[in-house]
């Protein structure tokens, strides 16, 4: 049996982080959310207290871009996988993403439908789904 899988939230809207986390628990997938941040401070905070083995933040943060906070979370700890969320899907702001060390960025109108085999396949350290029109993924390199 696999371990659970800790997750930590990063979005500036309470009710995003609410909904996503209540899915996350309804899949009943070894999944747990461990925290939740609001900023990318509070979410570096989290990150290092909490170390959570997955992030999944919201590229738009109020305090300071997700890029630069991808980029500080991979940095910091490099264990960590980050799947990077957006309203504001767009190919280029993605590659972004990826090139700050996410694994995945996906359009938050997407998550439902995609966010279990992005999640999946962070769990089995195997290589993610291809680009489409819905989200950009590079091969998940664990630590």
């Amino acid at each position: 049996m696999q371990s659970t899988r800790r997750i930590l939230i990063v979005d500036q809207s309470a009710l995003f982080r609410a909904t996503l986390a209540r899915y996350l628990a309804l899949l009943d997938a070894g999944y747990e959310v461990v925290g939740e941040a609001a900023t990318d401070e509070a979410a570096l905070l989290a990150s290092a207290r909490l170390q959570p083995q997955i992030v999944l933040i919201d590229l738009d943060l109020p305090d300071r871009s997700g890029l630069g906070t991808t980029r500080d979370i991979r940095s910091h700890w490099p264990g960590i996988a980050v799947v990077a969320v957006t309203n504001h899907f767009d190919r280029e702001y993605c590659a972004a993403a990826l090139a700050a060390g996410a694994q995945n960025c996906l359009d938050k109108l997407a998550l439902v439908e995609r966010l279990p085999a992005v999640l999946a396949a962070i769990r089995s350290d195997t290589p993610l789904l291809p680009n489409d029109e819905v989200g950009l993924a590079r091969p998940y390199e664990p630590p």
